[in-house]
């Protein structure tokens, strides 16, 4: 996930399985997750700004489902 690249849709994130990538300057201290129907919202915390949906994954994401990436 990256704030300058806007927001990305995730169909097929599987937990225990898929890590999802934080760019240099996001971490997971600065991300609220939220579910939503049969989503969960990825966004920066204070600014909202949206970062990822992803479809069909219930809203338990924890830091163990992140990693930094380098772009």
């Amino acid at each position: 996930l990256n704030q300058s690249l806007g927001s990305d849709i995730i169909t097929d994130f599987r937990k225990g399985e898929d890590l999802i990538g934080l760019a240099p300057g996001l971490s997971f201290n600065q991300l609220s997750i939220a579910s939503s129907s049969n989503q969960t919202l990825i966004s920066v915390t204070g600014t909202n700004q949206l970062l990822a949906k992803l479809n069909g994954v219930p809203g338990t994401l924890s830091a163990g489902d992140f990693t930094q990436v380098t772009i």
